[in-house]
């Protein structure tokens, strides 16, 4: 009988994890080596990674909003 143990590499430390359940993508855990959140990204073969959040890596400041200025572009 076929082993159903898969297992990835922590992206952190490189530690090996195993899932003794069938893993799907977006699944949250912690690597037990160095207690790094991480989240299935890929199934074949399978993959972890940072979890993604919405709000962390597209926020809209004011402050920001002269980076999008282009003063050489303005009427003149």
């Amino acid at each position: 009988m076929k082993d159903n143990i898969q297992s990835a590499k922590c992206p952190l430390c490189g530690e090996k994890i195993k899932f003794t359940n069938k893993p799907h993508i977006g699944q949250s855990m912690f690597c037990p080596a160095c207690d790094a959140e991480l989240e299935v990204v890929g199934l074949r073969p399978l993959s972890l990674d940072w979890p993604y959040d919405d709000e962390e890596h597209f926020t809209y400041d004011d402050e920001e909003e002269d980076l999008f200025e282009y003063p050489e572009y303005e009427d003149q």
